[in-house]
């Protein structure tokens, strides 16, 4: 008989252990303490339980400052409050606290995705933790979301674990790209040119269309009007991202003609008119996201045999460029 308890003891992990101690216990009643010190010196000591972590608690929330940032902790140890709301419409059970004032009003991004397990997160207004309003919270497998945050308002952010798991934590807060929202597109010029950015916790806006026939999902904006008529080639070629690119024209991102768009190209050409003003919407293939090379380029002024470059003297050079040139209609072979 002590050898049946034996087995069927020695699995179940810290629980197990604490309650192969107890069923020892009384088995040496039973058997009058007979073989009590050898079963007795077989048990482990059950693990101490963890030490709180100091942002356990609503009161001691740690703060967080600036734009953006990240932080490291744990929720190891940690509990839940008297009076606490469930987060993410999952209960409560071993959450830790931050605090957070914008200093100015923007679109916050919160990412959990470097942490060791399944976040609940949620940001609260409020003063005490029976007493909190709810900002925005996330779903169960995600792993970030965005929130309106007002210049000068104290949030309270909670992070914890789904399934009452506990484990490393990794928060990070940032705005999204300054041309995250069509309304303030970054304006580029000239007939050819470069910029670099990112669509990093950038965000699709409410009536934005698809783009090259794919969802917006991270776009960013750029306005640019056309210099010269003429065909012009855009390119994500350095980027990060596999690109998806759009250009349009009109004033609003619900109510936009498209000119042209690609998805999983890193190229895109269409023909511009001279004094129009064209946006133009970079996004990541499949929700990519990172670092962008936006270049645009005109075609040779010289490209049509009409508008042939006109040179003169008994000898002389130039530079030029062909990329973009096209064949025209009737146009020959040459040199074969």
């Amino acid at each position: 008989m002590a050898k049946w308890w034996r087995t069927r003891l020695v699995k179940g992990g810290r629980h197990g252990r604490l309650r192969r101690s107890i069923l020892v216990s009384i088995l040496a009643a039973l058997l009058g303490g007979v073989g009590t010190a050898a079963a007795q010196s077989d048990v482990p000591t059950p693990d101490a339980p963890a030490a709180a972590p100091a942002n356990d608690s609503f009161a001691n929330a740690q703060l967080l400052t600036g734009a953006s940032g990240s932080v490291t902790g744990s929720n190891v140890g940690a509990t839940a409050e008297a009076g606490e709301p469930d987060h993410a419409g999952t209960p409560a059970t071993s959450s830790v606290w931050y605090r957070w004032t914008a200093p100015s009003t923007t679109l916050l991004h919160l990412d959990t995705s470097g942490s060791s397990f399944y976040a609940a997160l949620a940001v609260y207004r409020g003063s005490s933790v029976n007493a909190l309003t709810e900002v925005a919270a996330r779903g169960q497998f995600d792993t970030s979301f965005s929130f309106s945050a007002t210049q000068g308002v104290e949030y309270r952010i909670v992070v914890d674990g789904y399934w009452e798991e506990q484990g490393s934590i990794a928060l990070t807060w940032a705005p999204p790209p300054a041309n995250d929202l069509f309304a303030k597109a970054q304006p580029i010029s000239g007939d050819s040119g470069s910029v670099t950015g990112s669509n990093v916790y950038a965000t699709a806006e409410p009536g934005e269309p698809e783009h090259g026939g794919t969802a917006a999902a991270h776009s960013v904006w750029y306005s640019w009007t056309a210099p010269t008529s003429g065909v012009k080639q855009i390119s994500a070629e350095g980027s990060e991202v596999f690109p998806v690119l759009s250009v349009y024209t009109g004033s609003s991102v619900s109510a936009l003609t498209p000119v042209a768009g690609t998805a999983g190209d890193y190229t895109l050409r269409f023909t511009a008119a001279a004094g129009t003003q064209y946006r133009i919407a970079v996004d990541g293939y499949y929700g990519a996201q990172g670092s962008i090379v936006l270049s645009w380029v005109t075609a040779p002024t010289n490209d049509n045999f009409a508008n042939g470059q006109r040179i003169t003297g008994s000898n002389g050079s130039l530079t030029t460029s062909n990329v973009l040139a096209t064949k025209e209609a009737g146009e020959p072979q040459h040199a074969g």
